[in-house]
């Protein structure tokens, strides 16, 4: 009987981690190894059980053990958003970057095929001509930009014969996870409408912005692990199709539509994003034509309620530090933040 391939995940105990490990264990058809250091592991919408195993471990600290006759690595562990980015500048550097490079550098060692690197959209920063693709000029704005461009320059570095890396462009990721993040602008916005019935807008809403479900992109992720080395060796992909592109202000009617009582105020703040960019996603298309970016934003808002009800989620949601990444961290783990 042919064995199962080993594919290790970081950040597994995160928003999508906790997604793709889940996916990933249905399927049945890999050995999964999951690693975590620990800081959002408790936090939770409802009871929920890891289904497998979850070595706990700083990125810069991995067991190099731990890497032997593993596959694939799908590297989602990260200190990942702005505000966390902007609030300590060495840190976003210790996780971000010197993490991807600890991690990257043993993976290569134990002989790793395919390192699937999370990055993102927001490395494009502001643009004048409006659409990005993948051969754009990086203009990282923010700690947490810089430190996914410094990754991906390293990791391609790294790229050979036996070694390769991959780089997923994500847009801002919405969408229900068992554990659960607010701080991203679609679920912004629901949390928002759920506790409070209004929804604040700090700039104009005008801005473009490529989002993505997290099914989509952990579906996507495990389409990457199949695929044929040679099509993704060393590339960059914004993840995506052509209907990714929202302006805010229609994140915000997408809830309202749902939650009709909601009122909209666009606040026009001079100190908010007005950053805007459309993102190509042309070249995803390409190496999987068939792959199919199913959710939309109504979905999400749908799910996103439904599991509200379901799991009986108090109406203050919105003000819990529970599930906003930089409040968080600074309550439950004072060390380091």
């Amino acid at each position: 009987m042919k064995s199962k391939k080993k594919i290790l995940i970081t950040g597994a105990q995160g928003f999508i981690g906790s997604v793709l490990v889940s996916k990933l264990h249905k399927l049945k058809k890999y050995q999964i190894l999951a690693t975590d250091i620990g800081f959002f592991k408790n936090c939770k919408i409802h009871e929920f059980k890891d289904p497998v195993k979850i070595y706990k471990s700083d990125i810069n600290k991995i067991n190099e053990n731990l890497l032997k006759n593993v596959y694939a690595v799908v590297h989602l562990a990260a200190l990942s958003n702005d505000p966390l980015g902007n609030f300590d500048k060495n840190l976003t550097k210790k996780f971000n970057v010197d993490g991807t490079k600890s991690l990257a550098i043993k993976s290569k060692k134990m002989g790793v095929k395919k390192f699937i690197f999370s990055s993102s959209c927001i490395m494009y920063g502001a643009t004048s001509n409006n659409i990005v693709n993948e051969n754009s000029k990086l203009k990282p704005l923010t700690e947490y930009a810089k430190s996914k461009v410094k990754s991906e320059k390293f990791l391609s570095k790294l790229a050979d014969k036996n070694f390769s890396p991959v780089f997923l462009r994500n847009g801002t990721i919405y969408g229900f996870s068992p554990r659960m993040r607010l701080d991203t602008v679609l679920n912004n916005f629901m949390a928002q409408a759920y506790s409070n019935a209004k929804i604040d807008i700090y700039g104009d809403g005008l801005p473009f912005r490529p989002v993505v479900h997290v099914d989509d992109v952990c579906n996507l992720i495990i389409k990457i692990i199949e695929i044929k080395r040679r099509k993704i060796h060393n590339e960059a992909f914004n993840v995506g199709d052509e209907k990714s592109n929202y302006q805010i202000k229609d994140l915000a009617y997408a809830v309202k539509k749902l939650l009709p009582n909601t009122k909209i105020n666009i606040l026009k703040k001079n100190e908010a994003d007005y950053r805007t960019y459309i993102a190509s996603f042309k070249k995803i298309k390409k190496i999987l034509p068939n792959f199919k970016f199913k959710k939309k934003p109504e979905d999400a808002v749908e799910e996103i309620y439904k599991n509200f009800k379901k799991y009986k989620i108090s109406k203050k949601i919105y003000n819990s530090s529970k599930f906003v990444r930089l409040k968080y961290l600074k309550k439950s783990f004072p060390k380091f933040f």
